[in-house]
């Protein structure tokens, strides 16, 4: 059998305007470890960044800046 039909002038996908982004998933669920972990992270991987542009090797054509 078929689900009933749903009245007219309601559509359950929509959301409101009034509602969006005030739910409990708009609100940050990360523990403040979890923040400094991803901070730790990001500034490992750009000092690994770093360190690339910085070493040099003889295919290079200049020497690294001081």
């Amino acid at each position: 059998m078929d689900a009933a039909p749903e009245p007219p002038g309601t559509d359950s996908r929509r959301v409101l305007r009034w509602w969006a982004g005030k739910g409990p998933a708009a609100k940050s669920q990360l523990s403040s470890s979890a923040i400094e972990q991803r901070e730790v992270v990001w500034s490992a991987a750009l000092t690994r960044q770093q360190a690339r542009r910085r070493s040099w090797c003889p295919g290079n054509t200049r020497p690294p800046r001081p």
